[in-house]
């Protein structure tokens, strides 16, 4: 049987200062970092949003087919955009 297809959740209000755990899976659990140069250029990219929208990243762990990351937003509403 094909695994069923997912629904994004819905937006959770953030708040300043309280810090989330922020999970990201790949549809169907598939891998997306296949080899080192794909996981550097997602730290690549984190660190370009970071310029855009500043946020503390506490903790973050890169995984074949997703990306757990302890964030603490600067202000209300941060973690969604």
């Amino acid at each position: 049987a094909s695994p069923r297809p997912t629904q994004p959740r819905t937006a959770r209000a953030s708040e300043a200062n309280l810090f989330y755990h922020v999970l990201n899976r790949c549809n169907a659990r598939a891998v997306v970092f296949h080899k080192e140069d794909d996981y550097a250029a997602s730290l690549d990219n984190m660190a370009e949003a970071s310029v855009r929208l500043p946020m503390r990243i506490i903790a973050s762990c890169l995984m074949p087919n997703l990306v757990h990351r302890v964030v603490r937003p600067h202000a209300d509403g941060d973690l969604g955009r």
